[in-house]
C-alpha cells in the first residue's frame, strides 16, 4: 500500500529517471530519492521556464520551485507498466498544446 502523500490516493505512483545533472548529483548527495510531483499540471501544457507562474498557478501555488532555467524539448516519456502484458504509453513526448 503507497501513502497518499506519494500516490494521491491511487494504488499507484510514476518514477522518474531524470536526466537533469543537477538532480542526479541532489539524488547521489542525499543518497535517496526524491519524492515529489512535476511542476506541471495535468492536461495543461508543459512549462518551458518559470515566467507567468502566477497565470499558470491560478488555484494553488508550488512550496518549492528550483529554477534550472529554460526547459528544452519535449516532456518525458510515460508508461503506464502497471500490467506488464498490457504496457500503455500515457504520454508520447508530445506536448500537451500539440496534441
Amino acid at each position: 500500500m503507497l501513502s497518499d502523500d506519494i500516490s494521491a490516493g491511487l494504488s499507484s505512483a510514476a518514477v522518474r529517471l531524470p536526466k537533469s545533472r543537477f538532480l542526479t548529483k541532489m539524488i547521489t548527495y542525499l543518497g535517496a530519492p526524491i519524492v515529489s510531483t512535476s511542476l506541471n499540471i495535468s492536461g495543461k501544457a508543459h512549462l518551458e521556464n518559470l515566467d507567468n507562474l502566477e497565470k499558470y498557478f491560478i488555484k494553488t501555488k508550488p512550496d518549492l520551485i528550483v529554477d534550472a532555467g529554460t526547459k528544452k524539448g519535449k516532456p518525458s516519456k510515460l508508461l503506464d507498466l502497471r500490467d506488464i502484458g498490457n504496457i500503455k504509453i500515457l504520454r508520447n513526448k508530445i506536448s500537451q498544446n500539440q496534441s
